[in-house]
């Protein structure tokens, strides 16, 4: 499990993730500001449609909530804040007072990466359709859901690895990550119920780490959201340490 003396990532380390995890999972379009930012994609995926507001942005938090609830409104998509130790003091605060809901409370865990030789798993390059196939079978997507990650899976402009682990000719399990420079993000790692337990969410990890070591990484880190405890036990057994956590706001109904 992750223990919470290890979740003290100074500010500069939570920017320079985020960042690249926002491209990693880039947005269709943004709107910035002095040390603010607004993204939208497609309605679905949270972190393509949410906004930040760091520690230096200038203006009061009711100022940012304004701002954020005109854009998204008239975008036609729930306003949505993401926050971290190192967002705008009293934001949070701020948002809660006004009724924001919090949720999706989630951590982020990095660990040292190094190249290795190619191993039994492949990783192939994506975006695969294979691949977008598995991985939307595996967790269940809807075909609106599958269409938006085919989009947002188009829209990633840095190297993209993906996994898919087949037993007995059906599919085990998946994974994917994107390495952006000295960084590369693990996403989507998913098992089929009637394959857990025999370490294939491992050989899948430890595929991607070796292919982004490959590509230049040499720092991954990885999301997982809090009530998730297999995977944290999964991760913290693979040499992942939590470093900070990030959570949403999001404005009441009209």
């Amino acid at each position: 499990m992750v223990r919470r003396a290890l979740l003290g990532a100074p500010p500069a380390e939570i920017r320079r993730l985020e960042a690249t995890g926002d491209r990693s999972w880039p947005p269709r379009r943004t709107l910035t500001g002095p040390g603010w930012e607004l993204r939208f994609g497609d309605g679905l995926h949270s972190r393509r449609n949410s906004a930040t507001v760091w520690a230096d942005a200038a203006d009061a938090p009711d100022v940012h909530r304004r701002r954020i609830t005109a854009a998204y409104r008239a975008a036609g998509l729930p306003p949505t804040v993401k926050l971290t130790r190192a967002s705008l003091d009293g934001l949070d605060g701020h948002l809660a007072g006004a009724g924001w809901t919090r949720a999706a409370e989630t951590l982020v865990l990095t660990r040292g990466v190094r190249a290795t030789a190619p191993g039994t798993v492949a990783v192939a390059p994506g975006p695969s359709g294979d691949w977008l196939d598995a991985f939307t079978a595996l967790a269940g997507y809807d075909g609106r859901r599958r269409t938006a990650l085919r989009a947002l899976l188009g829209d990633i402009r840095h190297p993209l690895g993906q996994v898919v682990v087949r037993v007995g000719g059906d599919v085990a399990a998946v994974g994917m990550a994107v390495a952006d420079g000295a960084h590369a993000g693990i996403f989507d790692v998913v098992t089929h119920p009637d394959h857990r337990g025999r370490g294939l969410a491992g050989r899948v990890v430890a595929a991607l780490l070796g292919w982004s070591g490959r590509r230049g990484a040499r720092t991954a880190y990885l999301q997982v959201t809090d009530d998730n405890a297999p995977a944290r036990r999964l991760y913290a057994r693979l040499g992942f340490a939590g470093r900070y956590r990030y959570w949403y706001r999001t404005a009441p109904g009209p």
